[in-house]
């Protein structure tokens, strides 16, 4: 919610389908299920969380450098 509107975010400003937070997550099951060492869990979830910040940080200063 915004504090000068009390109102949610319109539909032009949030994307409709997070599609990294989906690649992130298919990766993320992905090495879970392929990784024999470690807890597969948290190796899953340490991907996952891993490669979207990744993709974040990418996304982040390649719009910094083309402005």
């Amino acid at each position: 919610m915004t504090g000068d509107t009390n109102t949610l975010p319109g539909d032009d400003i949030t994307p409709l389908i997070g599609w990294e937070a989906i690649f992130c997550c298919l990766l993320g099951s992905f090495v879970g299920a392929i990784d024999r060492w470690g807890v597969p869990a948290i190796n899953s979830l340490l991907v996952a969380m891993v490669s979207y910040w990744g993709i974040y940080k990418f996304k982040f200063f390649a719009s910094t450098i083309s402005n």
